[in-house]
């Protein structure tokens, strides 16, 4: 019982394929906390996820298929946009939550883009807002890596992994344009994309990345890992300090 109480509650957002009416989540993302020490737990898009929050230490922002509604942040809505406006209110509920108990919180992908979204920043859509890039950001498959990003020096995740520039994999439309006032750049892709954001003060409870480590991290990449180890770390931290 002892074990069960030092491993954090991981809350993951689920996404809705709403063809099919159901929900659905990679399970790579709970492959990926389970390995690094927490205990991963689906979130449903229900009105009041407020109950199920304050069952988890943390929280795991996913990808998804659906974008962030450009509406969000004075945006345009593109041709052929797809965005779930359930999603987007479960991803702010718990963000709201989670910035009112200093909870930490993790995104990936989607994830990292309604996190900058949320905070008073901006997204583009690639292609669509003509965004110049000769980068493959939409690569198949999807475990390996495609192009390489700088990190900030004194960014977490470059402290995290001990480096100056990383290998990711890549699988996303819209990026992150201008960085929320309260965040920072934390890597940069060789073509001058955003792929990580972090809170200036506090990075350990509010960070990002852009590319998906938990398929890198399923195909066994080290430095992968070592990012869900140190979130899931910093939520374990975060609870006995409540």
């Amino acid at each position: 019982m002892s074990e069960i109480k030092n491993r954090p509650v991981i809350g993951m957002p689920v996404q809705r394929i709403v063809k099919r009416a159901v929900f659905s989540q990679s399970p790579e993302y709970s492959w990926a906390v389970e390995e690094a020490g927490g205990i991963p737990v689906l979130i449903p898009l229900i009105k009041d996820v407020l109950p199920l929050a304050e069952l988890c230490d943390g929280f795991l922002l996913t990808g998804s298929y659906a974008d962030v509604n450009p509406l969000l942040y004075g945006g345009d809505t593109p041709e052929g946009n797809y965005s779930d406006d359930l999603r987007d209110k479960v991803d702010y509920a718990l963000l709201k939550y989670a910035e009112e108990t200093g909870k930490p919180v993790f995104g990936v992908c989607r994830g990292c883009q309604v996190m900058n979204v949320f905070r008073g920043g901006t997204l583009a859509v690639k292609y669509q807002d003509l965004i110049e890039t000769y980068v493959e950001h939409n690569m198949e498959p999807e475990d390996l890596d495609v192009h390489s990003v700088k990190l900030e020096p004194d960014s977490l995740i470059a402290l995290t992994l001990e480096l100056n520039e990383l290998p990711v994999n890549s699988l996303h439309r819209q990026v992150v344009k201008k960085v929320a006032p309260t965040l920072r750049a934390a890597a940069i892709s060789e073509d001058g994309l955003v792929e990580a954001i972090e809170d200036k003060e506090n990075p350990q409870s509010y960070s990002a990345v852009q590319w998906h480590p938990e398929l890198l991290a399923a195909a066994g990449n080290v430095e992968a890992k070592e990012l869900f180890r140190a979130f899931v770390d910093a939520c374990r931290i975060a609870a006995n300090n409540r």
